[in-house]
């Protein structure tokens, strides 16, 4: 979601070159947000869904400033749903101060709801593209 981006670099330190496997490093950034971290377990499942993720940020990792918001770890979890359709669940572990709980809390909520709601647009859009073919 614009202004901030996802990258992920692999042992080479080739920007894009890693993907969601162990030893990978990842940064989430924009503004207020500086979360570097690396991905220390990654299990694809039975039906190679990727029913978990784990991703460890490293110290000095901040959402909004160093002292108020540290995230430590964040973790993905997916279920298959049927129909070509999956359920994902996620916890995002933090140091937060007392006095921004409040606030965090609520943020937390409209943040990941219209970013599920993001997401959920982004798949139904990429449905109605169909390859084409070329002869």
């Amino acid at each position: 979601m614009w202004p901030y981006r996802v990258e992920f670099v692999d042992g080479t330190g080739i920007d894009g070159g890693g993907g969601f496997e162990p030893g990978v490093l990842n940064i989430h950034h924009g503004p207020f947000l500086h979360c570097a971290g690396v991905i220390s377990e990654v299990d694809d499942g039975p039906d190679g869904l990727g029913a978990f993720r784990d991703l460890q940020y490293f110290y000095g990792a901040f959402i909004l400033s160093p002292r108020l918001i540290r995230p430590r770890r964040l973790r993905f979890w997916v279920e298959d749903s049927g129909d070509r359709a999956c359920a994902l669940r996620l916890q995002i572990d933090c140091d937060v101060k007392p006095w921004v709980h409040r606030l965090w809390t609520r943020a937390q909520t409209v943040f990941w709801g219209s970013f599920m709601r993001s997401a959920e647009r982004h798949v139904r859009r990429a449905d109605r593209v169909q390859p084409t073919s070329r002869a």
